[in-house]
């Protein structure tokens, strides 16, 4: 694995911890974690089809607020739509699991 998949891993796993339990960004809000949960959703993407794509920034759309519901039905969470703890940790494990998924070492 070359350092940049290395760095990304750890970002995938450190980024559970780092979500404060009391945030919660609504549809029209900004905040830095919608920019990281964009960028996670939008390479999911290329996993699941049911999810759209849309801009890379820290405001949380429409577009991203339906993405969010699909994760939230998906994991058994409320369908709130908004990026909350629980919902950022499910988004995390998965992409922790497709990028681990597609950056296994390969044996050989």
């Amino acid at each position: 694995m070359n350092d940049l998949s290395t760095e990304l891993r750890g970002h995938a796993q450190s980024c559970v911890a780092c979500f404060p339990a009391v945030l919660s960004v609504c549809p029209g809000q900004c905040h830095p974690h919608v920019l990281l949960a964009k960028a996670m959703l939008r390479a999911l993407a290329n996993s699941f089809p049911e999810l759209m794509r849309t801009d890379v920034s820290d405001q949380l759309d429409e577009i991203t607020s339906e993405n969010l519901r699909h994760i939230q039905h998906c994991a058994g969470l409320p369908e709130t739509g908004c990026l909350d703890k629980p919902t950022w940790n499910s988004l995390c494990r998965l992409y922790r699991a497709i990028f681990d998924r597609y950056h296994a070492p390969t044996q050989g």
